[in-house]
């Protein structure tokens, strides 16, 4: 089961800076929207069924690496067009000048390709290959048929033409795809790179990455902003709990290092030329909460639609799909799209599905233990295996436990095509369907919730030097406001599972003040007078 709520492997483009021995020998961005002045776009020399587009006519959503609105893409699914037709498209560089290379020699590029397996699928292939003689004959570089890249975000590719230099003075590269019915291949910001020898000591630049918290089932991606961009150079990256004591890492011997973790972690590279090495200056990835790291559910191959989820006061109606990416939404904590529910009852939840083919099971799961996933105990209520689409209401009875945790709770809702609905299928890959989370809020039983705000008091009445609020069992995070007549607040702080705060009100003025204390189960304001 895909638990990857999101992978932060957002490709790196290479920075040429002042520090840098890169030499640009040939660059393409595609940004124009056609064929750019000296490409081929044809089929090994015919004339294709279907060719290489810069338009993204087909509106696929590709970010990560350098990806931006223009880019080339082979789009075999065609918005589902011209189906089933065999497909050799390749897309021909103009000739490249390597004559001046004296280092180390680079294929740059930014892609995505996403692959199709089973009986509608011929196999498709992604190939690069290079041409010394002008593209009289081809020498294959990459090979592949598995997805890279894909789910978002893209990669940044590096490919080593080095043994090249001395040997030719010129280059054609050539990406071609082959396959029938299949999905696509994306290129972005093609470059030829000569890298000369560094120079020692090399600057090691700074220790960088995209997002600087992640949850656990996160693969980050650490690279060098600011270094120097040279051949010689080698690498080692080192971890430190607190940022003084460092570790090496085993095997994170290369200038881009992919790490997953679950405790906050410091990172630099020492980066070595001629014996001579610099650190990199340090980054601290820290943990996001549990609660901000819920996995998103993939259909790999298209939606079919919710029409109606409803639950108490929650009552979402839709006519089609929601069009966000995989398929998945999460609604926003208001109106319609929100409800209350109280610790220990049951409620009826309604679900219609729209839109679709076929037969269709369906579930909700409630993360009452705020762990962060749905595999919780009681966490799990089968709707059915059998439904239609554009069905009619069908009904489940959802528990909330007696010790489910108040505040704020994620509920989610999977409609699944040709396939049961069970307990582990909260966020699995599967061919259609639609997600849809909300946020729930777990409360007390009525009249529990007031008992526990009556017992909040502040004393002493009249006060003079300090003043005491105490807090009773009411549990969790709670805010304090002290406010004059005037609605003024004077005095503000929040506090967590305290059994009573202290104010020092040696400054206030004489008179009555009110007290606000506000919790996730309700407030409550007692009056309190100071004196002088």
């Amino acid at each position: 089961m895909n638990k990857i709520l999101r992978s932060l492997l957002l490709g790196v483009v290479l920075l040429i800076g002042t520090n840098s021995n890169a030499q640009i020998l040939f660059s393409e961005s595609f940004s124009g929207g056609s064929l750019p002045a000296g490409w081929t776009n044809d089929s090994l020399g015919q004339t294709p069924m279907n060719v290489w587009i810069f338009n993204n006519f087909y509106s696929r959503v590709i970010t990560g690496a350098g990806f931006d609105t223009h880019f080339a893409i082979f789009d075999s699914d065609e918005g589902s067009t011209n189906d089933g037709i065999p497909e050799l498209a390749s897309l021909t560089t103009p000739s490249i000048d390597i004559s001046t290379a004296n280092g180390s020699l680079f294929l740059d590029l930014d892609e995505q390709y996403r692959s199709l397996s089973g009986p509608l699928s011929d196999g498709s292939s992604r190939t690069i290959s290079y041409s010394t003689n002008g593209g009289t004959s081809w020498t294959v570089l990459v090979f592949d048929t598995t997805d890279l890249g894909y789910p978002n975000p893209a990669v940044h590719s590096r490919y080593d033409l080095s043994a090249l230099i001395g040997i030719a003075n010129n280059i054609m590269v050539r990406f071609t795809w082959t396959g029938s019915w299949d999905w696509w291949w994306a290129i972005d910001n093609v470059q030829v790179l000569n890298v000369s020898p560094c120079n020692a000591p090399p600057n090691a630049g700074t220790a960088s990455s995209l997002f600087t918290s992640v949850c656990t089932t996160d693969t980050i991606q650490l690279y060098l902003t600011g270094a120097d961009v040279a051949s010689g150079l080698t690498y080692q990256w080192q971890s430190s709990p607190d940022g003084t004591t460092w570790t090496d890492i085993l095997g994170a011997t290369d200038s881009v290092y992919l790490v997953a973790q679950t405790t906050a972690t410091y990172y630099q590279c020492n980066v070595t030329c001629s014996g001579q090495t610099a650190s990199s200056g340090s980054i601290q990835i820290t943990m996001n909460p549990s609660t901000a790291c819920y996995c998103t559910p993939l259909y790999t191959n298209g939606c079919d639609a919710i029409a109606k989820v409803g639950i108490r006061t929650l009552l979402n109606v839709s006519t089609d799909c929601n069009g966000n990416l995989n398929n998945y939404i999460l609604y926003p904590d208001t109106g319609v799209c929100t409800t209350s529910l109280e610790q220990g009852l049951d409620y009826t939840l309604t679900f219609a599905s729209g839109p679709g083919t076929g037969n269709h099971g369906a579930a909700v799961w409630f993360d009452f233990d705020h762990s962060g996933d749905f595999q919780g105990s009681g966490e799990f209520f089968h709707i059915s295996d059998s439904i239609p689409e554009v069905s009619p209401d069908f009904t489940t009875t959802v528990s909330v436990p007696a010790g489910a945790v108040l505040g704020n709770t994620r509920m989610r809702v999977r409609y699944v095509y040709n396939a049961p609905a069970t307990v582990a299928e909260d966020c699995s890959d599967q061919s259609y369907g639609e997600t849809e989370d909300y946020i729930v809020h777990i409360i007390l039983p009525v009249g529990i919730s007031e008992t526990i705000l009556n017992q909040v008091s502040v004393y002493p009445s009249p006060a003079t030097t300090e003043l005491h609020i105490a807090l009773g069992q009411l549990k969790g995070q709670s805010r304090i406001s002290v406010l004059d007549l005037t609605g003024q607040v004077v005095k503000s702080l929040t506090v967590n599972n305290e059994l009573e705060s202290k104010l020092d009100c040696s400054k206030w003025s004489t008179g009555v003040y009110f007290v606000r204390v506000e919790n996730e189960i309700g407030s409550i304001t007692r009056k309190v007078i100071i004196n002088k």
